[in-house]
Order: C-alpha cells, then sequence, then structure tokens
C-alpha cells in the first residue's frame, strides 16, 4: 500500500482491516517526521550543544547571567542563541553523524522509488541506535527542555509549531482511496478486490478535512518526456514545412525558361544510351 504526499509504501493483506491499515500507516508517517526533527536537531547539537532554558533563549549572554539561571557552559556562539554554544565531544560527533544518516535511510522516500516495503521495526531499531549515540555523547542526559531528548521520550510538545500541521491521530484520521473516504470497520478488500498482489495509492487526512485533491492522470516526470517529445515533433514538422516550401524550385513547371526548352525541345529530361545508335 503506497500513501501520497510524503510517500511510503505499506504491505498489507487484502483481508485486513481498514482500522489496522490506518493506524499503522499514521504511525509510520509521525516516526517519520519524528527521525526527520530528531537528526535535524541532533546536527545543531553537535555545532551548539544542548539546547538553553526556555527562559533564556534569544538572550545574550549578560541577559541571561541578569536572571540568575543556572549557565555555566552558556556561550554565545550559536548565533540563534537557543543552545548553550558549546559543541558535544568531537570524539562521538561521527558517531552521531553515522547514526543519524543510517535512521534517515530507513524513512528516506527512496525507499519508494526504488519499490522497497517500510518497516516500523527498522524505524524503531534506527531510533534507538540514536539514542544510544545521545548518550554516548551526554553520559548525565540532555536537560529536560532539550527537544531531543523530548522526542527520545515521546514527549514532544508541537503546540504552535509548523511540524505540528503534519502529525496525524491515529484514533481519527482519514484513508482516502479512489476519492472515497474508506470505512475503518471494513476489510481492505471492499475497496481494491481480492488480490493481495495489487499496489494502490491512498491518501491520509486528519478528521475534518476534505477529501484531497485527485492524482493527475499523467505524472510528473511522463509529463516532462511528452512535452519534450511534443517540441522535437514540433521543430521536425517546421524543418519539413520550411523543405516544401523550397522543393518546388526543383520541379519543372517552377523553372522559367520550361516553355523556351519546349519550344526547341530541349526541355524535359536528356538521356543517353550508350553503345551509339
Amino acid at each position: 500500500m503506497e500513501t501520497s504526499g510524503p510517500t511510503f509504501i505499506y504491505e498489507a493483506p487484502v483481508s485486513t482491516q481498514v482500522d489496522d491499515v490506518v493506524r499503522a500507516c499514521a504511525r509510520i508517517h509521525n516516526l517519520r517526521g519524528l527521525v526527520g526533527r530528531l537528526t535535524g536537531h541532533i546536527q545543531q547539537l553537535i555545532l551548539h550543544g544542548p539546547t538553553r532554558h526556555p527562559d533564556v533563549q534569544g538572550l545574550t549572554l549578560q541577559q541571561a547571567q541578569e536572571l540568575k539561571k543556572d549557565t555555566p557552559d552558556l556561550t554565545e556562539n550559536d548565533p540563534l542563541a537557543r543552545r548553550v554554544g558549546t559543541p558535544c565531544d568531537a570524539r562521538v560527533v561521527p558517531t552521531l553523524q553515522k547514526m543519524c544518516a543510517e535512521a534517515n535511510a530507513v524513512v528516506s522516500k527512496e525507499l519508494a522509488a526504488n519499490r522497497k516495503l517500510i518497516s516500523m521495526e527498522a524505524i524503531e531499531e534506527a531510533m534507538q541506535n540514536v539514542k544510544g549515540a545521545v548518550m554516548m555523547a551526554y553520559p548525565m542526559g540532555l536537560p529536560e527542555w532539550d527537544p531531543i531528548r523530548q522526542a527520545l521520550e515521546n514527549d514532544e510538545d508541537l503546540a504552535g509549531q509548523e511540524a505540528s500541521k503534519s502529525v496525524l491521530e491515529a484514533e481519527s484520521c482519514i484513508m482516502w482511496f479512489a476519492g472515497k473516504s474508506m470505512a475503518r470497520d471494513q476489510p481492505l478488500s471492499k475497496y481494491v478486490g481480492r488480490n493481495d498482489k495489487c499496489m494502490v495509492k491512498v491518501k491520509m487526512t486528519k478528521k475534518g478535512s476534505q477529501a484531497p485533491q485527485r492524482e493527475a492522470a499523467v505524472d510528473d516526470e511522463t509529463k516532462k518526456k511528452m512535452m519534450a517529445f511534443w517540441h522535437k515533433k514540433q521543430q521536425v514538422n517546421k524543418a519539413l514545412a520550411e523543405e516544401d516550401e523550397d522543393s518546388y524550385m526543383n520541379s519543372s513547371w517552377a523553372n522559367p525558361k520550361n516553355f523556351k526548352n519546349k519550344i526547341h525541345g530541349t526541355g524535359g529530361s536528356v538521356r543517353f544510351r550508350p553503345g551509339g545508335f
């Protein structure tokens, strides 16, 4: 089963209840978003260390110290003033980067492009590996307000953030196929038939959302190829038309001396036969 938008392929027998598929796909969708946010935060962790206390984020070092917050490691090296500014241990950086790369690979859109299934187990394993690398870098743990710790402990607060718009509630989100919502208490076979080997494209939206826009009959890649073929055909037709406009000059009727040649008997083709008369 293939979801549209952020794309991945999920496999399930057609006898599976729609509710089970919706919950599984919502879980995978949310995990993919989580991995993206987590690895992005870790890249900042490598450069600028843990997140500052919420009360001093965006403040200068002097302003933070005036608030008498516990800021022993605080510097002004982070241009956004969101992190303490002290990079993590350089010896752990390769491990962090490797674990992040592996996590991004198991949720990549390239899997769907190569017709490979996505695995919830692989995502969760990659998350555990990332967690282990973070613990190596900060054995004492990250502060409770750090988004990396919150993501790893499944305690994110995305209220007011753009990322919250893409999170799906497994209990209430809706799966659409062929422009119609799929009833959760029905098996997949009611909508896609009884062939377990078929692949269908579905979309998921939040509860209360309008039906998603239908897929274009022709995908972007095919459309580009069609346009390229059309332009090439236009050029060929133009060249042929120009040749037709000039070709009449080679015709006998277009020869201004045609009448004179006929009078003198020199018009038309002159043929010679070897061997004499």
